[in-house]
């Protein structure tokens, strides 16, 4: 994944384009999208669009899965993905100018996030609810409350563990998230009851969770 990522970003920045809207191969676009990508796009350098899971093409959502925690138009930077991640090469539409080549880890899990942390570092973002995907759920990329166990969530803990690994020599103010997420592996690993209660806990929350987002709510 990391690879075809890479390769991807080398090939369309070599081309003469203004603007890229991205799209998964598995998921669905909403027909208004491609418009709503362009307009917002001339007024910020990239738009993030609200998701709508789904399993089957015959009982689509009416309504996006984060619109009830992030208002229409809301803007942000790279701090607003520390914890967790909103925007991927699925859900989101750039100017031609954010695009630079990065090396991306070959195991790196979490590409999109590591990616879109780099390219904004100098720039914001702007979320809508308009122009929705239809993200396809399977056992890759299952999200919801719902989901949260305890296999869910050492792997979640893995999952952020390594991507703050990938960052830290470029950010090092993330050391901090690195070590946390170090510790709750080990938590993790040996105490099967404590694994247990916080996956309980984050069900219970009934959180429309953003990417990565479950451990953020995990406290000592």
């Amino acid at each position: 994944v990391a690879l075809i990522r890479g390769q991807l970003v080398r090939w369309i920045s070599a081309m003469a384009y203004d603007a890229y809207i991205f799209a998964d191969t598995d998921d669905v676009m909403s027909n208004e999208r491609v418009e709503v990508c362009g307009s917002y796009l001339k007024e910020y350098p990239i738009v993030v669009n609200d998701i709508a899971p789904f399993a089957s093409e015959d009982r689509m959502p009416l309504s996006g899965y984060w619109g009830d925690r992030l208002r229409d138009r809301h803007t942000f930077n790279r701090n607003g993905l520390l914890g967790y991640n909103v925007v991927g090469l699925g859900n989101a539409a750039v100017r031609r100018a954010v695009l630079h080549d990065i090396v991306i880890p070959n195991d790196l899990i979490a590409v999109d996030w590591f990616l879109f942390f780099h390219w904004m570092d100098e720039c914001e973002a702007v979320f809508t609810r308009a122009g929705k995907v239809f993200y396809r759920q399977h056992d890759a990329n299952m999200i919801g409350a719902r989901q949260v166990t305890p296999e869910r969530l050492r792997h979640i803990a893995r999952v952020k563990s390594q991507h703050y690994r990938a960052l830290v020599c470029d950010f090092p103010f993330l050391g901090e998230r690195l070590e946390r997420h170090e510790d709750l592996i080990k938590k993790f690993t040996t105490d099967a009851g404590y694994v247990a209660r916080a996956s309980e806990y984050l069900k219970a929350k009934q959180i429309n969770y953003f990417w990565w987002e479950e451990t953020e709510y995990i406290h000592e």
